[in-house]
C-alpha cells in the first residue's frame, strides 16, 4: 500500500551572493581622519581647536570612517597607512598646523587616496567648529544620531573647469563619499549634505556641512497638524470643518 507523501520543503529563499556583497562593500569608500604627522612633537602641539576640528571632520565622513580611532604619540603616518590596507580604508584625511615665518602657524589639510595616491594639500584660511555654529544660531537644530547612520549627499559647485588639477580635486572630493543609487535610495536617508564650492576669483574652496529634513509645503498649518497628528483633539469644535478651516 502506498504511503501519502509528506511535504518537507517549503519555498526556499535564495541566499545572497557573497561575492556581490563583498564587491558592494569594497565599492564604498572608507576613511581615516587624523591629526597630521602623528609623531611625538605634533601630538604634543595639537591645540584643543585642532582636536575638535578632527572630530567634526569624522562626523562629516560618517558612517564610513573610524570614529574612535586613537592617536598615540609614538604613531607615525606609515602606521596608519599600513593598517588602512588591512581594513580596506581608501582615503586618508590629515589636519595639522605648519609653522611659517611670514604668517606664523597655519592650518593645513591633506587628502590622500590610498595606497598609491594622489595626495592633495590645502592651506586652511579659516574654519568654524560645529559647536560654534550651533552657539551662533538662535534656534539650533540637533541632527541626532540617526542622521549619521547614512552617508551625506555630496554637492560640487563651480568645479566645471577643464584644468587638470581642478578635475583631480573634484574627483578626490567626489570619491571620498559613496555614490548614490537613485533607484534604491530612500528620501528619509537624505539627512545631510556636504557642499564644496570653488571661488575662481580668489582660488578658494569653501566646504560646508548641512543637516536637512523633509517638510510638507503648500498646505495650511491646520491641515499639517491633522496630517502629523494621529488622533486630533476635536473636543472644542462642533464640526470637523471648523477645525480644518
Amino acid at each position: 500500500m502506498a504511503h501519502r507523501r509528506k511535504k518537507r520543503r517549503t519555498h526556499v529563499v535564495a541566499a545572497a551572493d557573497p561575492e556581490n556583497q563583498a564587491s558592494a562593500a569594497a565599492a564604498v569608500p572608507k576613511s581615516f581622519v587624523i591629526r597630521a604627522g602623528g609623531g611625538r612633537g605634533q601630538a604634543r602641539k595639537a591645540s584643543p581647536a585642532l582636536k575638535q576640528l578632527v572630530l567634526d571632520w569624522r562626523a562629516v565622513m560618517e558612517p564610513n570612517t573610524a570614529s574612535n580611532i586613537k592617536e598615540q604619540r609614538a604613531n607615525k603616518l606609515k602606521d596608519f597607512v599600513h593598517v588602512a590596507g588591512q581594513l580596506g580604508v581608501t582615503h586618508l584625511v590629515m589636519l595639522g598646523t605648519r609653522e611659517s615665518r611670514s604668517h606664523g602657524d597655519r592650518m593645513t589639510l591633506r587628502t590622500a587616496r590610498l595606497p598609491r595616491g594622489p595626495t592633495l594639500s590645502f592651506n586652511v584660511r579659516k574654519y568654524a567648529l560645529a559647536k560654534d555654529v550651533r552657539a551662533a544660531q538662535s534656534r539650533p537644530m540637533s541632527p541626532g544620531s540617526a542622521a549619521f547612520k547614512t552617508a551625506p549627499l555630496i554637492v560640487l559647485n563651480n568645479f566645471n573647469s577643464d584644468e587638470r588639477h581642478m578635475k583631480l580635486v573634484a574627483s578626490m572630493f567626489q570619491n571620498m563619499f559613496p555614490p548614490i543609487n537613485v533607484q534604491q535610495m530612500k528620501l528619509a536617508d537624505a539627512r545631510r549634505v556636504v557642499l564644496f564650492s570653488f571661488d575662481a576669483a580668489d582660488s578658494l574652496i569653501e566646504m560646508r556641512h548641512y543637516s536637512i529634513s523633509v517638510k510638507l509645503i503648500g498646505i495650511s498649518k491646520s491641515v499639517k497638524s491633522v496630517i502629523s497628528t494621529n488622533i486630533p483633539d476635536l473636543n472644542k469644535y462642533d464640526d470637523v470643518a471648523d477645525y480644518v478651516l
